[in-house]
């Protein structure tokens, strides 16, 4: 129950005029009914995949991360080097303020592709962690440094009809 009430969520966190349609489409899905659905337009969802600023849910190093062109996140370490343009695999949504296409529980390799360049690798501030035990002459310091890689989201491209399929 909590994995549809998340999903109901993101699907109705003001994603649009299509919102309540696929909200019925994952109730459905996850009872087990056959509710009837409203079909999208295909090419409505092509002009809007197209013009406005759409964003994607991802999954890199087990954690999620919400992403659109032009943002910067810090992920843990990647195998990467400096410059490289990357490809982001895992896809978990898509969605622009017109449509949202959820995937079961990934998208479609061909139906979403969200790039990326490695900016820099690199450490995190330093983490101290410090144990006294008090007039007992015990005092134990630790620092500690976590490796990170540093992403610009080049482009959230979405192909409609690979959604379809």
């Amino acid at each position: 129950a909590s994995r549809l009430g998340r999903r109901a969520s993101l699907i109705s966190a003001g994603l649009g005029r299509f919102a309540p349609a696929l909200r019925r489409a994952a109730t459905a899905a996850a009872t087990g009914s056959a509710a009837p659905t409203t079909q999208i337009p295909l090419a409505a969802l092509k002009k809007d995949a197209a013009e406005l600023p759409t964003f994607a849910i991802v999954q890199l190093t087990g954690k999620q991360y919400k992403v659109r062109p032009t943002d910067i996140i810090v992920s843990d370490h990647l195998q990467v080097n400096v410059g490289d343009q990357i490809r982001l695999e895992k896809v978990l949504l898509v969605g622009s303020p017109s449509f949202t296409a959820v995937g079961t529980p990934l998208l479609n390799r061909d139906a979403a592709v969200v790039t990326a360049t490695v900016l820099e690798q690199t450490k995190t501030a330093e983490v101290v962690s410090f144990k006294k035990k008090r007039r007992k002459g015990y005092a134990r310091e630790k620092v500690h440094q976590q490796y990170v890689t540093v992403l610009r989201i080049n482009a959230v491209d979405v192909n409609v009809d690979a959604l379809q399929a």
